[in-house]
């Protein structure tokens, strides 16, 4: 394994796309995919989305990160965003 924990010889573009191909077959099958969408308290009805297709595990692993909330977010755009924005939080659902 290399420093950064990849197979020797594999790059992290490689790691990137065995990724994908991953979720897409886990997605396949199950059957599900997921979306991930950003929700903004002061603006009803409104979503970004954040991740488009991914699997369960993925989108509970992204919406558990405290970065994907403005009540725990602490990075310099997550602030910037809730300033613009106001309160908001990632969260997924079932396509």
């Amino acid at each position: 394994m290399s420093k950064i924990g990849l197979p020797k010889g594999m790059t992290a573009d490689d790691a990137y796309v065995q990724g994908i191909a991953d979720a897409e077959e886990m997605a396949a099958k199950t059957g599900r995919h997921y979306k991930v969408q950003r929700i903004y308290f002061n603006k009803p009805g409104y979503f970004r989305t954040i991740i488009e297709r991914c699997t369960l595990e993925e989108a509970q692993r992204h919406c558990s990160d405290p970065e994907t909330s403005s009540s725990t977010a602490t990075s310099k755009s997550a602030r910037a965003t809730t300033r613009r924005m106001g309160p908001w939080l990632d969260s997924y659902t079932e396509r």
